[in-house]
């Protein structure tokens, strides 16, 4: 694969293994809508090169990745309410104002709570770039493996379970703040972190943002293995090379793998479709995006971190620690 395509990932190919670095190290490996872009197209070309049996995700610097790029986010909030402003309160928003997570998003009125959002009957979940990432991971055929080489937030975390195989660094943690910002479970997350981890944690993390230690997500099936930080990428590479060296290993992975996520026969358990639950997960999301709740929760939430980052003094530690809370 070449990757001099990409302008916010280090894609290599090493054998038949493709490593894809997220590489925003200056914004803790957030992702914005281009990240988002350049990783489902990194899939969908993996999953297409027969050469090509492993992708491996991992982090830039000391971040595996802090989540959606919330100024990116906000930004385009603040565009759609303006729009809705200058339309009036009863003024459907157009495709003049399509929502960072789908298409041509409508609202009743200003200020309506977000059960009462109308999304129109062509609303696509899945156009927008997020979406196409999701898709793409969803979709991918190939082993996907994580190597989580720090803190993990929000679709750090929920991309996790979707991987079939999940390693981490001694100093990572996992994060899903979305009730503290208004949103909702992702990346089909209401459905994943239950399944991995059991009820209680799964609603200990989601609801009081309870962050989560290496050790712990190792214990409680989120995490295969978890190494020193500084033999994590070694190890790593070393257990992906013997995997791409069994016999029939192209030949066999798509059934194996859907065989995995989906066991075969009449007794076998059905697993929800997940496309379906995260298509569903991100409508939410934008209805909550376009009722203004998950703008003004994401205001209150960087004032505050505005707030810390002030009484630390400006002190390297106090920064890290105010941008690791997005």
């Amino acid at each position: 694969m070449d990757g001099s395509q990409y302008k916010n990932l280090l894609v290599t190919q090493l054998g038949a293994v493709v490593t894809v670095i997220i590489n925003r190290r200056r914004n803790l490996n957030a992702i914005n809508n281009a990240t988002y872009l350049e990783l489902a197209r990194a899939l969908t070309e993996a999953d297409t090169n027969d050469t090509v049996s492993i992708v491996l995700i991992t982090g830039s610097g000391e971040y595996f990745c802090s989540g959606t790029d919330m100024l990116e986010f906000m930004q385009t909030v603040e565009r759609l309410e303006a729009l809705k402003r200058s339309q009036g309160s009863t003024g459907a928003v157009g495709s003049s104002g399509q929502s960072a997570l789908g298409s041509n998003p409508a609202v009743r009125s200003t200020g309506q709570a977000s059960s009462s959002v109308d999304l129109p009957h062509d609303f696509d979940p899945f156009a927008s770039p997020v979406g196409q990432f999701m898709r793409g991971v969803l979709r991918f055929s190939k082993i996907l493996v994580a190597a989580v080489n720090g803190p993990a937030i929000g679709i750090g975390v929920t991309l996790l379970p979707h991987c079939d195989l999940v390693f981490a660094a001694d100093s990572a943690t996992f994060w899903v703040p979305f009730l503290r910002i208004a949103l909702v479970p992702e990346f089909g997350s209401s459905v994943t972190l239950p399944q991995l981890l059991g009820r209680a944690l799964a609603n200990d993390l989601l609801l009081t943002s309870r962050v989560l230690s290496a050790d712990e997500a190792c214990r409680n099936g989120l995490v295969s293995r978890v190494f020193p930080d500084e033999i994590l990428q070694s190890e790593v590479l070393a257990i992906l090379s013997d995997i791409q060296q069994e016999a029939l290993f192209q030949k066999s992975l798509p059934l194996f793998k859907r065989m995995l996520r989906q066991p075969l026969g009449d007794s076998a358990p059905r697993q929800p479709d997940m496309e379906a639950v995260v298509g569903e997960e991100l409508r939410q999301v934008a209805r909550r995006q376009m009722a203004g709740e998950t703008g003004y929760a994401v205001r209150v939430t960087m004032k505050a971190m505005k707030a810390m980052k002030a009484a630390k003094g400006g002190s390297k530690a106090g920064t890290e620690k105010s941008r690791s809370r997005l």
